[in-house]
């Protein structure tokens, strides 16, 4: 499995990539600091895996979803926030986005299972947000 990870912080890259780059099922683990190498890596490389900051410089991280997704539709991308936030978790889920969490409440104990669950198709999100996801989008179909 190949991973993507983009963040303007060389400390978070570095500390993701240690993590990564010890276990048998991840063949390669390659970085971009800015939304513009995530681009160029993505259309070369088509990673399994897009471990993405939603907040690098003045960019628009919910836009940059929809960017990657279109050069590798088949790329799962999780997304990281400095806080919890439910607005963009649901933006960036809606754009595209497999997963999302803030950087406070990550474990880095669980990084492994976040990725092979992204690998397997399915969501990565935290229980009680995905809880109030859930409501939102119950209420959204009742206003319909």
């Amino acid at each position: 499995m190949t991973v993507l990870i983009v963040d303007d912080h060389a400390l978070v890259r570095a500390a993701i990539s240690q993590v990564l780059t010890s276990q048998l099922e991840i063949e390669r683990v390659v970085m971009a600091q800015n939304y513009t190498e995530a681009e160029k890596q993505v259309a070369q490389l088509a990673p399994d895996i897009i471990w993405l900051d939603l907040h690098i410089g003045r960019s628009d991280g919910i836009a940059e979803i929809g960017h990657l997704r279109k050069l590798s539709a088949a790329s799962r991308i999780i997304t990281l926030d400095d806080a919890e936030d439910e607005e963009q978790a649901f933006a960036a889920i809606m754009a595209g986005a497999q997963g999302y969490c803030s950087k406070q409440d990550i474990d880095p104990d669980e990084i492994i299972a976040m990725i092979q669950t992204l690998y397997r198709g399915e969501f990565v999100l935290p229980p009680g947000l995905l809880t109030r996801l859930i409501q939102r989008l119950r209420l959204s179909l009742i206003h319909i």
